[in-house]
């Protein structure tokens, strides 16, 4: 007894699921405005992967407006991006007092006193002017190193910043690419319910 009713109930399912296919693969009467393709008229015209350009950045290859203005919004709001610009920022700033380590130092001062003298009640103006010029001579390449491995981290930081923005920006098409086919699946199906002649 609960052997034919299992067995009815997948045979129905069967069945219900047999008229799904066979109404997805239907044909009508109205046909659906399909968009034309374009083959090449020989297939050597096309580019090889060694010709394609290389792009910096995942940005340059949106094409769409309304998924760059997303990813641009969404890079500006971002707390990890706006990290990651400030650590960029900083060792910029920590690289360029590197190298500027290497070049001589100048200092020049002036200053200026006066003096009263007792005895005879004149006054007496000193002016003093003074440059001091510093340069360390880096025999033992100690600010060369100091400098390559400054560089090192800015190059390092640049790379984790472009990564973060590049990895937010696939995150943001991914997302743009999802929505987007799927509101053009529910319009293809309204059409496509439209064009079905009602009984």
């Amino acid at each position: 007894m609960i052997v034919s009713v299992l067995f009815k109930r997948i045979s129905l399912l069967n069945l219900l699921i047999l008229l799904l296919i066979v109404q997805g693969c239907a044909t009508t009467a109205t046909a659906v405005k399909k968009e034309e393709f374009h083959l090449p008229e020989n297939f050597s015209s096309a580019q090889y992967l060694s010709e394609l350009e290389v792009t910096g950045s995942l940005l340059e290859l949106i094409e769409d407006e309304e998924a760059r203005l997303l990813v641009h919004e969404s890079i500006k709001n971002n707390r990890d991006i706006r990290a990651a610009a400030v650590r960029l920022k900083a060792n910029g700033l920590l690289l360029a007092r590197t190298s500027s380590a290497k070049l001589p130092e100048i200092d020049a001062g002036y200053s200026f006193g006066r003096s009263n003298q007792t005895a005879d009640r004149s006054t007496e103006d000193n002016h003093k002017i003074s440059m001091n010029l510093k340069w360390e001579l880096d025999i033992w390449g100690r600010l060369a190193d100091e400098h390559r491995s400054a560089t090192s981290e800015y190059e390092a930081t640049a790379h984790d910043y472009k990564h973060a923005v590049d990895s937010l920006a696939s995150r943001v098409i991914q997302s743009y690419v999802s929505i987007k086919s799927k509101r053009n699946l529910v319009e293809l199906q309204q059409e496509k319910s439209e064009a079905i002649p009602k009984a």
